[in-house]
């Protein structure tokens, strides 16, 4: 599945909560811009987010959601004949 955040920005904004399970597959550990429950934009790191925002809405209130990073979920031990597929 590709990611549609960027078309779905540019025609309308949208709220974190309905796409917030696509930027955690699609993105986990950047960090989204949300204003008024709206999705802004996401970034690379905590600095990037929070100088756009301050830039973007001054001393308005905005928030910043860091997006859960996925580890990798490799077994930590093989039982005798068990594979491993990918």
């Amino acid at each position: 599945m590709r990611c549609m955040l960027r078309a779905m920005l540019e025609f309308e904004p949208c709220r974190y909560d309905d796409v917030r399970p696509l930027l955690e597959q699609e993105h986990p550990g950047m960090v989204a811009l949300i204003h008024q429950g709206e999705l802004i934009a996401v970034y690379n790191t905590l600095d990037e987010a929070a100088s756009d925002g301050v830039r973007r809405y001054g001393r308005l209130p905005f928030d910043l959601r860091e997006l859960p990073a996925v580890e990798d979920r490799l077994p930590l031990r093989l039982d005798v004949g068990q594979r491993i597929s990918w």
